[in-house]
Order: structure tokens, then C-alpha cells, then sequence
């Protein structure tokens, strides 16, 4: 039983930084479009 609780935090964690991690890139491509738009003007 409490390996199974260990499991799922653990889970929990690594979904944890794995939205964070996608947000951090997706928020540097949303940067990195605007460069190109400006750019492209």
C-alpha cells in the first residue's frame, strides 16, 4: 500500500513538471514568433 502511495506522488510530480516544462516552451515559441512577426515587418 505504500508503495503504491509513493508511486502516485511520484505521478503526481513529473506530470507536475512536465506541464511546467511545457509551458516554459511554449511560452519561448510564443517569443520567439513575435521576434520573426517584428522581424518580418
Amino acid at each position: 500500500m505504500m508503495l503504491l502511495k509513493q508511486a502516485s506522488l511520484r505521478g503526481c510530480l513529473f506530470v507536475k513538471q512536465l506541464s511546467a516544462s511545457f509551458v516554459y516552451v511554449s511560452n519561448g515559441l510564443f517569443m520567439l514568433l513575435q521576434v520573426l512577426a517584428l522581424r518580418a515587418r
